[in-house]
């Protein structure tokens, strides 16, 4: 139990170990995706959960979607997406 500034009790639930797929642009340099890679693995792990796969897709909408479909047939309980342009509103990420 937690209590608040309110000084209310509260259940403090633990975290639940997931299964993360993340899917970049492929625009994103090998660099970067070894930096994203183990940042994220080592952020994922402290929560108990684990970094499945990372992979890069063609900057168009249908190998997103495909790749969203894997991992959805995977069964990762998280999908994370990177590599995209919050300036354009055509990305593929985001129609």
């Amino acid at each position: 139990m937690i209590r608040n500034a309110g000084n209310r009790s509260g259940p403090i639930s633990a975290f639940t170990p997931a299964r993360v797929v993340a899917i970049l642009l492929e625009r994103v340099d090998p660099p970067t995706v070894e930096r994203f890679t183990v940042s994220l693995q080592k952020k994922l792990a402290w929560f108990g959960s684990t970094l499945e796969s990372v992979e890069q897709v063609a900057d168009q909408v249908d190998a997103f979607v495909q790749a969203l479909e894997r991992a959805r047939s995977f069964g990762a309980d998280i999908i994370m997406a990177a590599g995209a342009s919050s300036l354009d509103p055509l990305e593929p990420l985001f129609i």
